[in-house]
């Protein structure tokens, strides 16, 4: 190994504890509760689930304290809504505020436990292993457990049509809860605040007139009257190619920032057609699983133009890197120079080529080479912002005798490919190194045999 990673100075994703997401979870669900409550009732979780495990998730690799602090508080506010607003006994709202929570500790250790890398879930492979262990699963179970204590202590009658009916309620809700909420906050916590920062100054005029086209379409939509579940499915749909504009259009996240206007938009409007609250809830079940399935489109759609932008990016920076080998190799071919000159040189090439914000060769003091000080090129625009910065060492004759220095605005620019390249590079400029020492050995041998009567040639 010769190079080591100085400092990565990358700003950790937002950097949320405990108490952060019991406000978030606070507000959404006041959120959900004013626009929807009246007539869902308070059973329906619009965004409890997903901002429980997003917050599991985020705060997996903090102290186990903050998550017990968070747990402990989410269903202190969870059980006393629902007895105190929706007037349920203690042990039903106990029991579906501990179910709740269970199926958020459950997704957030199987998702830690079989695929680490969907907290962050922004591919095709990262969605799948998300969707599946942190949401199916754990839903699967939730819907099955308040399923069995409904139909045990529902009065009597068909207890197997009681629970397939209670099951697929609590698995449509759940499951949309957390699909439509915990993606956008998870993508969001770990995003750093200069990328949020560009997602805000990049079209941001497009994001917001595509915020304000896709609710004024869904209120068109949904300010039809609801009927009890018949209709809505069928027209529901229309909605679907303005959100894949959207989604092709616009980043992951705003993509999925747009989603959320439109499902609280629809819920609303679903909640203020509806005559009866049974027609709510018939309602709402078909409102779920079309919502569902548009996020679900956005989301996958969002992934792989991230995938594809993420690729392009790869591209590029490939393409530098060649180019640098490239220069650096001519500019070492033809190199008669001392070095500092050439480290001059070999600067300015590879902070051109490269897009660097600084370059610095830095000799070592106890090393035979004639340059005493670091040789550095820079951009005129380096602000000093985050970013990253790496050292590569630079070796003749197994001893190393500078260190290539190199700053990127880029946030973990020096990754494993990135880094393999720069040695190749410092391999090349050391042998260069070398040669320049043989040769003017060579020159100063000749010299002493041309300026010398008694010199035998052998």
């Amino acid at each position: 190994m010769t190079h080591k990673l100085i400092e990565d100075k990358t700003k950790v994703a937002q950097q949320l504890t405990w108490a952060h997401w019991v406000v978030i979870y606070i507000v959404l669900v006041c959120i959900g509760t004013l626009s929807s409550a009246y007539a869902y009732g308070l059973v329906f979780y619009l965004f409890n689930g997903g901002v429980i495990l997003a917050a599991l998730l985020s705060l997996s690799g903090k102290a186990a304290g903050q998550r017990r602090y968070f747990l402990a508080l989410v269903f202190f506010i969870d059980a006393t809504l629902k007895v105190t607003l929706a007037e349920q006994s203690v042990l039903t709202a106990g029991f579906t505020s501990v179910s709740l929570l269970l199926q958020g500790v459950l997704g957030a250790w199987l998702i830690k436990r079989y695929e680490p890398s969907a907290i962050n879930p922004n591919t095709l492979k990262k969605i799948t292993a998300f969707f599946l262990w942190g949401a199916l699963l754990p839903v699967c179970f939730s819907a099955t457990a308040g399923a069995i204590y409904e139909s045990v202590t529902s009065p009597a009658g068909n207890i197997l049509a009681m629970f397939a009916s209670t099951w697929l309620w609590w698995f449509i809700n759940r499951l949309a809860s957390l699909v439509l909420v915990a993606p956008l906050l998870l993508l969001i916590a770990h995003t750093t605040p200069e990328k949020i920062r560009r997602y805000y100054n990049q079209s941001t005029a497009e994001f917001w007139w595509s915020l304000v086209l896709a609710c004024a379409i869904t209120a068109v939509i949904f300010s039809e009257k609801s009927y009890p579940g018949q209709m809505l499915a069928t027209y529901s749909y229309l909605i679907i190619p303005v959100m894949l504009l959207i989604a092709i259009r616009q980043p992951l996240i705003k993509a999925l920032v747009i989603m959320l206007a439109v499902v609280s938009t629809s819920y609303w409007l679903d909640a203020h057609t509806a005559e009866t609250r049974p027609d709510a809830l018939h309602s709402l079940l078909a409102l779920s699983v079309f919502l569902l399935i548009t996020c679900l489109v956005v989301w996958l759609l969002g992934s792989l133009n991230w995938e594809r932008q993420a690729a392009l990016r790869k591209e590029k920076r490939q393409h530098q890197l060649y180019q640098i080998l490239s220069r650096v190799n001519q500019l070492l071919a033809r190199n008669e120079k001392a070095p500092a000159q050439l480290f001059e040189q070999l600067s300015r090439t590879i902070l051109l080529d490269g897009g660097y914000q600084k370059v610095c060769i830095k000799p070592i003091a106890a090393s035979d080479l004639s340059v005493s000080e670091s040789v550095c090129a820079a951009q005129l625009n380096n602000n000093g912002e985050s970013g990253s910065e790496a050292e590569f060492s630079i070796r003749k004759n197994g001893k190393c005798v500078a260190a290539l220095q190199l700053w990127s605005s880029e946030p973990q620019h020096f990754d494993n490919e990135t880094s393999i390249f720069l040695d190749e590079l410092t391999s090349d400029i050391g042998f260069a190194l070398e040669v320049y020492d043989k040769e003017r050995k060579l020159e100063q041998i000749g010299a002493v045999f041309r300026h010398s009567r008694e010199s035998i040639i052998i």
